[in-house]
């Protein structure tokens, strides 16, 4: 799902067997804030000659990554879209376009279950030692069961962090330039207020950057995702084993 302008397009990103882009609707952010398990990540294009660069000057993209809550409207749905936001700056010269590459989790109809689960995912997943689970358990092993949780979570941010920085890597290494400028255009003017050509250009075709980015990006995110809910089952699984009768 590409956001730009408020406005959300599914693009598919599929090579074999494409999908016509199709425009879902209003997207009207309801929560949004950064995340606390990744950083921004900058690259700047032309720095030694701007003449050569597609605008002329000097081209830099910022990638941030958010946890978003949408209410998005349109014909084919309407309610609340939780998931994960990459958002890519792209500025040169009078050029100061931003636009959302967004991957959605969960979809919700009910406004207040929506906040819920923001606000759950916003920060790191830390299991609580506060659960109630049993009278006097055993503090040494809750200890090794938190320590390993930790152990867990670490390793998952560590890979996911890997993989993310190799999905930018590609726009590192094909730079700023008009790959997929062809296919796209069909995605970019279905957006009320299409992009820059430049940002058109990064969203991409079927082969351009920008829908590789999104298959990297999506990957990377989903398996972290994973990967916390087996550190946060296994967690619990060790800690049950801590009480007296292992309940």
């Amino acid at each position: 799902m590409i956001i730009y302008d408020n406005h959300a397009v599914f693009v598919d990103y599929k090579p074999t067997e494409p999908i016509a882009p199709m425009y879902i609707g209003e997207a009207k952010v309801m929560y949004r804030a950064p995340v606390q398990w990744d950083e921004d990540e900058t690259a700047t294009f032309y720095a030694e000659n701007p003449a050569s660069s597609p605008t002329g000057a000097v081209i830099s993209v910022t990638m941030s990554t958010e946890a978003i809550m949408n209410r998005v409207t349109g014909p084919q749905f309407d309610g609340f879209v939780f998931g994960i936001g990459y958002s890519f700056r792209w500025q040169s010269g009078p050029i100061d376009d931003q636009y959302v590459v967004y991957i959605p989790y969960r979809v919700y109809l009910d406004g207040e279950e929506a906040k819920i689960e923001f606000r759950r995912y916003l920060d790191p997943i830390k299991a609580s030692r506060d659960d109630a689970m049993c009278e006097n358990p055993s503090q040494a092993c809750v200890d090794t069961c938190y320590g390993n949780y930790l152990r867990d979570i670490n390793t998952a941010d560590a890979a996911y962090k890997l993989r993310r920085e190799q999905c930018f890597n590609f726009i590192r290494v094909t730079g700023a330039t008009a790959v997929g400028c062809t296919a796209t255009m069909t995605v970019c003017l279905i957006f009320p207020t299409p992009p820059s050509m430049i940002a058109c250009c990064a969203i991409g075709g079927t082969a351009g950057v920008g829908l590789y980015l999104y298959k990297c990006l999506d990957d990377a995110a989903v398996d972290r995702a994973i990967a916390i809910l087996e550190a946060d089952r296994d967690f619990r699984t060790c800690r049950r084993g801590c009480c007296p009768n292992g309940q």
